[in-house]
Protein backbone atom coordinates (compact mmCIF):
# COMPACT_ATOMS: atom_id res chain seq x y z
CA UNK A 1 0.00 0.00 0.00
CA UNK A 2 1.34 3.19 -1.21
CA UNK A 3 2.38 5.59 1.47
CA UNK A 4 0.96 3.21 4.29
CA UNK A 5 3.52 2.90 7.28
CA UNK A 6 2.35 -0.08 9.01
CA UNK A 7 1.15 -3.61 7.62
CA UNK A 8 -2.24 -4.82 6.81
CA UNK A 9 -4.86 -7.80 6.60
CA UNK A 10 -7.42 -7.84 3.64
CA UNK A 11 -10.67 -9.09 3.94
CA UNK A 12 -12.26 -10.12 0.24
CA UNK A 13 -15.89 -10.20 0.28
CA UNK A 14 -18.41 -11.11 -2.64
CA UNK A 15 -21.55 -9.38 -2.69
CA UNK A 16 -23.25 -11.63 -0.34
CA UNK A 17 -20.85 -10.14 2.03
CA UNK A 18 -19.46 -13.57 2.32
CA UNK A 19 -15.60 -13.72 3.12
CA UNK A 20 -13.96 -15.00 0.02
CA UNK A 21 -10.24 -14.59 0.51
CA UNK A 22 -8.38 -13.23 3.39
CA UNK A 23 -4.39 -11.59 2.40
CA UNK A 24 -2.70 -11.72 5.63
CA UNK A 25 0.08 -9.18 6.75
CA UNK A 26 0.64 -6.78 3.04
CA UNK A 27 3.96 -4.91 3.75
CA UNK A 28 3.91 -1.57 3.02
CA UNK A 29 5.69 -0.38 0.08
CA UNK A 30 9.19 1.16 0.12
CA UNK A 31 8.37 3.15 -2.79
CA UNK A 32 5.36 3.43 -6.02
CA UNK A 33 7.71 2.09 -7.97
CA UNK A 34 8.40 -1.24 -5.43
CA UNK A 35 4.44 -1.33 -4.57
CA UNK A 36 2.39 -5.01 -5.26
CA UNK A 37 -0.73 -5.03 -6.19
CA UNK A 38 -3.16 -7.43 -4.15
CA UNK A 39 -6.41 -8.73 -5.41
CA UNK A 40 -8.33 -12.07 -4.00
CA UNK A 41 -8.35 -15.28 -5.95
CA UNK A 42 -12.12 -15.01 -6.36
CA UNK A 43 -14.41 -12.62 -7.72
CA UNK A 44 -14.73 -9.71 -4.82
CA UNK A 45 -17.53 -6.91 -5.03
CA UNK A 46 -15.52 -5.28 -1.20
CA UNK A 47 -12.09 -5.29 0.27
CA UNK A 48 -11.80 -4.48 3.91
CA UNK A 49 -8.16 -3.04 5.50
CA UNK A 50 -7.32 -3.34 8.78
CA UNK A 51 -4.33 -3.50 10.61
CA UNK A 52 -1.98 -6.61 10.15
CA UNK A 53 -2.91 -9.23 12.88
CA UNK A 54 -6.80 -8.27 13.31
CA UNK A 55 -8.17 -10.69 11.35
CA UNK A 56 -7.42 -13.48 13.21
CA UNK A 57 -7.58 -11.80 16.07
CA UNK A 58 -11.40 -11.18 14.90
CA UNK A 59 -11.75 -14.54 13.53
CA UNK A 60 -12.20 -13.57 9.99
CA UNK A 61 -12.31 -16.74 8.57
CA UNK A 62 -13.19 -18.05 4.45
CA UNK A 63 -16.49 -18.73 4.58
CA UNK A 64 -17.52 -16.13 7.07
CA UNK A 65 -20.57 -13.68 6.09
CA UNK A 66 -20.76 -10.39 7.55
CA UNK A 67 -23.76 -8.43 8.60
CA UNK A 68 -24.08 -4.26 8.32
CA UNK A 69 -25.90 -2.84 10.77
Amino acid sequence: MIEMKFPLDIIWLDEQMTVVNITRNAPPCESAAKCPSYSSRYRVKYAIEMTAGEADKNVFVVGKQLYVV
